[in-house]
C-alpha cells in the first residue's frame, strides 16, 4: 500500500512537467524577465526545431515569467492578450538576479563533452561571467533540485555558475550506486539534438556488462556515458542497480530471458534461494532481479510488480531473518530514500482531492497545449498559402 501512495503522489508530481516536456522545450528555473528589445519581442513559431516569425509582438517593457526554453528562444503565453509562442532569449533581460532561494543538490564529480559557457544563472537569458569550460575537463556539479531542469551549477579552477547540460554537454554522477548491470545487448551512440533514436551507433555493448561509477545525463536525456572498450557514447538507462546486502527468495520463481515478465522461462528456482549484493532492475513498477547460476550456464531474471506485500524476494539480515523495512533497495534519481506513509480517514481524504485537482489541472494544460497545436497547425498552412 506504501509504494502505491508513493507511486500516486510521484504521479501528481510528475504528470504536469511530462505534459509541459511535450511542448519540446526544456523547462528553467522560473525567472521574471523584461522585454527590452526598443522594436519589441517578435511571436516566432516552432515547426521541427525551425522557428518562423509571425506577424505578433510583445511590447517594450513587458514583464514575462519564464520557465522553458531552447535554441536561444524561449516559451511565452499572455492568456490575456492571447499571445502564446517562443520569443528570442535576446530580446528579453532577467530582471531577477537574486536566486536566493535557489536548491542545489550535493556535489558530484562531472564531465564536459561540449565547450560549455557559464552563466549567472540557470538560463540562456542571464548574463555569461565570462567563462567558458572546454570539453574533455571534469568539474565539480550541482543539481538544480527544486526544478526539473537540465541547468547545473559547476565549478572548476576558481570558476563558477551555471551550465546547460542538456543532451549529454554535462555528464555527472547522480546514481547512488556505483555499479550498473546491462540486461542486454545495448547500442553505443553519439548523442545529438535530434535526440537518442536519431544518434549515429559507435558502436555495441553486450548483455551483462557491468558499468562502474559511470556518469549520466540530465533527466530530460536520461542516458548513461560510457567508454566501453574505446567506444565513447550513450545507451539510454535501461539498467540493473547493484544493491548491497542479502535477499532471500520467498517463494518457487520462474528465472526469465529478459527483465519483461512475458520472456521466454529457461529456468526455475526454488524458494529460500539466497542473493548476494544482487543487481536489481526496478523501472515504472516493473521489477527483476539478476540471476546466475554457479556454473555461469544460465542467467536471467527473476521478475515481479514493484508491490512490497507481494513481492518475491525480501531483504535479510546476517541472521536469516526478513529485515523489516522496504524489501527492495531504492535507487532513486533524486537520491530520495523510501520513508513509511502512515494516513488517517482525513489524509486520505485530502490525497483524494488533491488526485482530483491534479487530474483536472492536467486536462486543462493538455485542452490548452491541444488547442495550441491546433493553432499552430493553421498558421503554418496559412504561411505555405
Amino acid at each position: 500500500m506504501k509504494k502505491i501512495l508513493l507511486f500516486i503522489i510521484s504521479l501528481m508530481v510528475l504528470v504536469p512537467n511530462i505534459v509541459l516536456a511535450d511542448m519540446g522545450a526544456p523547462m528553467v528555473r522560473p525567472y521574471e524577465a523584461e522585454v527590452t528589445n526598443p522594436d519589441g519581442a517578435v511571436i516566432y513559431e516552432n515547426s521541427n526545431n525551425q522557428y518562423t516569425p509571425t506577424s505578433k509582438k510583445i511590447d517594450y517593457g513587458q514583464t514575462l515569467t519564464v520557465d522553458m526554453e531552447e535554441d536561444g528562444y524561449i516559451w511565452v503565453s499572455l492568456d490575456e492578450d492571447n499571445i502564446s509562442g517562443f520569443i528570442s532569449i535576446k530580446d528579453v533581460t532577467v530582471t531577477d538576479d537574486s536566486l536566493k532561494d535557489i536548491w542545489l543538490g550535493e556535489k558530484v564529480d562531472g564531465l564536459v563533452l561540449v565547450d560549455s559557457e557559464i552563466k549567472k544563472g540557470p538560463s540562456d537569458a542571464y548574463k555569461s561571467t565570462g567563462d567558458t569550460i572546454n570539453a574533455g575537463t571534469k568539474v565539480t556539479v550541482r543539481r538544480i533540485n527544486d526544478t526539473s531542469t537540465p541547468w547545473v551549477y559547476i565549478e572548476y579552477n576558481g570558476k563558477k555558475g551555471y551550465a546547460n547540460s542538456y543532451e549529454g554537454a554535462i555528464v555527472y554522477k547522480w546514481e547512488e550506486s556505483k555499479e550498473h548491470l546491462i540486461p542486454y545487448e545495448r547500442e553505443i551512440r553519439t548523442l545529438v539534438k535530434d535526440g537518442y533514436s536519431e544518434a549515429n551507433i559507435v558502436g555495441k555493448i553486450p548483455a551483462y556488462t557491468i558499468i562502474k561509477d559511470p556518469y549520466f545525463t540530465d533527466g530530460w536525456s536520461y542516458s548513461m556515458y560510457i567508454d566501453y572498450n574505446g567506444e565513447k557514447g550513450f545507451i539510454y538507462n535501461m539498467t540493473a542497480i547493484k544493491n548491497s546486502g542479502n535477499y532471500k527468495l520467498i517463494k518457487n520463481s520462474d528465472i526469465h530471458e529478459s527483465i519483461e515478465s512475458d520472456s521466454k522461462v529457461i529456468g526455475k528456482l526454488d524458494a529460500g534461494y539466497i542473493f548476494k549484493d544482487p543487481f536489481i532492475y526496478e523501472d515504472h513498477g516493473e521489477c527483476a532481479v539478476f540471476y546466475e547460476s554457479e556454473d555461469k550456464k544460465i542467467k536471467g531474471w527473476i521478475t515481479y510488480l514493484w508491490d512490497e506485500e507481494n513481492e518475491p524476494i525480501k531483504k535479510i539480515d546476517d541472521q536469516g531473518n526478513v529485515v523489516e523495512e522496504s524489501t527492495t533497495t531504492k535507487v532513486t534519481n533524486n537520491k530520495e530514500k523510501d520513508k513509511e506513509i502512515k494516513l488517517s480517514k482525513k489524509d486520505y481524504v485530502i490525497m483524494c482531492v488533491i488526485v482530483a485537482t491534479s487530474v483536472s489541472l492536467t486536462a486543462i494544460v493538455t485542452a490548452i497545449l491541444v488547442n495550441k497545436k491546433n493553432k499552430k497547425a493553421v498558421s503554418n498552412e496559412e504561411i505555405k498559402n
